[in-house]
């Protein structure tokens, strides 16, 4: 599986997407919980703050209007990715 922004390609490792509760507003959240494999976060901020497509064996899911919530990197080149909308 791969997830695809406007400007690269990751190799997905792990991929989560559900529903959630944002206690601060007070309203639900679609919430997209990704593990990727990167060695440069930096590239994490400006790829993930708007459309990216998760693309697995004939199935493609678009994501868009997504905010980052959260990345992080968890070691050995993975980096974890939280986008909320």
């Amino acid at each position: 599986m791969d997830v695809k922004t406007f400007e690269a390609q990751y190799e997905l490792i792990e991929f989560n997407h559900y529903i959630g509760y944002d206690e601060e507003k007070g309203k639900t959240v679609g919430v997209v919980d990704i593990v990727v494999k990167c060695d440069n976060i930096d590239f994490i901020k400006k790829e993930f703050d708007s459309t990216f497509i998760v693309e697995s064996e004939g199935l493609s899911y678009v994501f868009s209007d997504y905010s980052l919530s959260e990345y992080y990197e968890l070691g050995g080149g993975l980096i974890q990715v939280i986008c909320t909308k």
